[in-house]
């Protein structure tokens, strides 16, 4: 499912440090690689974070920029399952 997809790169993205530097630097190839299944729009999302973002931006911040862009909830599964 692209949500589930969807939840697990923000897990990645924001826990992982070399998964996050791959995804800033080439999106589509990194999510392709990692198997993750996302519609178009998920992968235009993702495309959108720049290193700025992850910088200047909580991880709250980016996750409800990325809901509203893509129209799904991540805080709850993202948050639950960084704890």
């Amino acid at each position: 499912m692209s949500q589930e997809a969807v939840k697990s790169v923000v897990v990645q993205m924001l826990s992982d440090e070399d998964f996050r530097a791959k995804l800033l630097q080439n999106p589509e190839g990194t999510i392709k690689e990692g198997g993750f299944d996302v519609t178009e729009k998920e992968m235009e999302a993702f495309k959108s974070i720049t290193s700025e973002d992850i910088t200047n931006l909580s991880p709250e911040e980016l996750e409800e920029r990325l809901s509203k862009t893509i129209g799904i909830t991540l805080k709850t599964i993202t948050l639950t399952n960084m704890a």
